[in-house]
């Protein structure tokens, strides 16, 4: 009987306890959804604030290349100090303005309406909000003038040239900001600008324009370039010399006959036939040329390819000499050219030189300062353009040959 008793009195319970477990696997699955549901809605957010950041980079560039491409302010002024800069922030301001409202136009309005190019005050710029197409995102610009600084202005800059600018990104309910700083300063258009003839001697190369900015005076050359090659024995008479005078020669003829320009070099055709018989045209107008071949490989022959193959003893297409605080004495250079060592510390070390040589970040062209001449170290007289006041008919007949006055390759 008792044992009877005591089963009724367990009857139910694994009902009780499936009821227990059930309850425990729906919270559990409840859990489970809802941090289901919670990763996706962090990841939406992780994108959003990463789309807006983008957006606020895509600002960021935008505007830089806005300052870029409109039509820079002048002034006499040398230095600028608070006025000045205020005054040239406002020109440009409006330069920027004008060159935005006209790209809009029909086509771009709904991207940047009109409307949202202004002047919040005397001197901030506000651009946007900016709608980015295929994107959904947006991003607006507040570019403020002798702002509040820290850390401290660039060294050697006032406070008063330092323009901060503000670009926030949107992507939905995500916004992140980002800010750069311009610096209002001079800079020369030209690498040299003279109201007087310019002379470029030997052992000089100019990496610019250069500008002769009046009318020379009558008889004056407006610029007058003497080749970097001749002379570098200390002789007149060895056989560089003589190659680089029969090379101008040439050049003055072809110019003559209307076959090359004004830059000092001979271009060659990228058929190899034409190009063979260019280079044996040049070898047959003076045996002192016999040898004169395209040296360093850039496509065109001049004076460079004489250098390098007057120098060079063991035909390895590399002049060598020595790095910086080397000796040049027993070098391939410094045995042909012993008064005259300059020159390839000049081209080795002087051409595209580093703005500061100790910062890392800063990219060093191939080939500087590693003590060799070759077709990494991209010599020129001039790398960039020579203007002046007169037509080329004008100064020929003026002075003769231009060549004659112009030596040196022109890049």
């Amino acid at each position: 009987m008792g044992d009877m008793q005591n089963r009724a009195c367990r009857r139910g319970s694994v009902a009780v306890m499936a009821m227990i477990y059930l309850v425990l696997i729906g919270v559990l699955a409840m859990a489970m959804a809802s941090l289901a549901t919670l990763n996706v809605q962090v990841a939406y957010n992780h994108d959003g604030v990463e789309r807006a950041r983008a957006n606020a980079e895509t600002g960021l560039r935008w505007i830089g290349w806005r300052f870029h491409r409109v039509s820079l302010p002048q002034t006499t002024v040398g230095t600028i100090d608070s006025t000045t800069a205020s005054e040239l922030w406002t020109r440009a301001t409006t330069g920027i303005m004008a060159t935005i409202k006209t790209d809009a136009g029909a086509v771009n309005a709904a991207i940047l309406p009109s409307a949202n190019i202004k002047t919040e005050n005397i001197t901030t710029l506000h651009i946007g909000p900016v709608t980015l197409p295929n994107n959904g995102g947006t991003f607006e610009i507040w570019a403020i003038p002798n702002p509040s600084l820290s850390p401290a202005p660039p060294e050697n800059a006032d406070k008063a040239q330092v323009v901060r600018v503000k670009c926030v990104g949107s992507y939905g309910m995500a916004r992140r900001a980002m800010v750069m700083e311009f610096l209002i300063q001079k800079s020369m258009r030209y690498a040299i600008v003279s109201k007087t003839a310019i002379q470029l001697g030997k052992n000089t190369v100019i990496e610019g324009d250069v500008f002769m900015a009046r009318a020379p005076k009558s008889g004056q050359p407006p610029v007058l370039s003497i080749s970097d090659w001749r002379y570098t024995s200390g002789t007149l008479t060895d056989d560089l010399t003589t190659q680089v005078q029969k090379f101008q020669n040439y050049l003055q003829a072809q110019q003559a006959l209307g076959k090359v320009g004004y830059d000092n070099r001979i271009k060659l055709d990228s058929d190899t036939t034409k190009k063979t018989a260019q280079i044996a045209a040049i070898r047959a107008s003076n045996s002192a040329l016999s040898a004169i071949t395209d040296y360093n490989g850039d496509g065109f022959v001049d004076e460079y390819d004489l250098g390098l193959q007057y120098f060079d003893n063991n035909a390895d297409y590399r002049v060598q000499g020595a790095k910086s605080g080397g000796s040049l004495t027993t070098t391939e250079f410094g045995n042909k050219a012993p008064v005259d060592p300059n020159l390839f510390y000049v081209i080795d070390q002087g051409i595209g030189k580093p703005v500061n040589p100790d910062d890392p970040t800063e990219t060093v062209r191939p080939g500087f300062n590693d003590g060799y001449l070759d077709a990494k170290d991209p010599y020129a007289k001039v790398t960039g353009h020579i203007k002046i006041w007169e037509t080329a008919t004008a100064l020929t007949n003026r002075l003769g040959a231009i060549e004659a006055n112009l030596q040196g390759p022109v890049v």
